[in-house]
């Protein structure tokens, strides 16, 4: 049988990250979402370095040409995403999955938001971020629902009112 070797990858990460849930992606991506002009604007304001989980721009992606039928738009969050110096696209080359699946049943969230929840945990405590790491979502409540929990680390920024629960340390 082969073996299939998958490199690890080190990330040069900026203090100010902030991971864009799957909801901004949609956001930015379409003009007709109600969201779009907030989300442009919030994007700019530069108070952070932006990051997109694999498992959020696959989940965008399926939205975009499933839900919407819309694979111009699809295609053009991609090429916005691997634009240099737009984000920093992140994830694992395998994804851990479990600790994202036990997430998702004990938190009774799903998986993506779960995945996000993990990624900013350990981004956070292995490099030592302090603020945490942001989650910015326009759906901030299962995000919220376990800020703070002594087993988890991580920043929930609400784009709607462009505001974090770092504010609050």
């Amino acid at each position: 049988m082969p073996n299939w070797i998958v490199a690890e990858r080190a990330y040069d990460l900026p203090r100010n990250i902030a991971l864009l849930d799957t909801n901004v992606l949609i956001a930015l991506a379409n003009p007709r979402d109600g969201n779009h002009e907030h989300t442009v604007g919030a994007l700019d304001l530069g108070e952070y370095n932006w990051a997109v989980p694999h498992a959020c721009l696959i989940e965008a992606w399926n939205m975009l040409v499933g839900r919407e039928r819309r694979t111009d738009l699809a295609y053009a969050l991609m090429q916005w995403v691997l634009t240099p110096g737009q984000v920093i696209l992140v994830g694992d080359a395998i994804e851990p999955v479990s600790a994202a699946h036990t997430y998702s049943q004990a938190f009774k969230i799903d998986l993506v938001d779960a995945s996000l929840i993990d990624l900013a945990t350990r981004i956070s405590r292995e490099c030592g971020m302090h603020p945490a790491v942001q989650i910015a979502t326009y759906d901030t409540g299962d995000f919220v629902r376990f800020f703070g929990r002594a087993d988890l680390s991580f920043n929930v920024y609400d784009m709607l009112n462009t505001s974090s629960t770092a504010d609050t340390d």
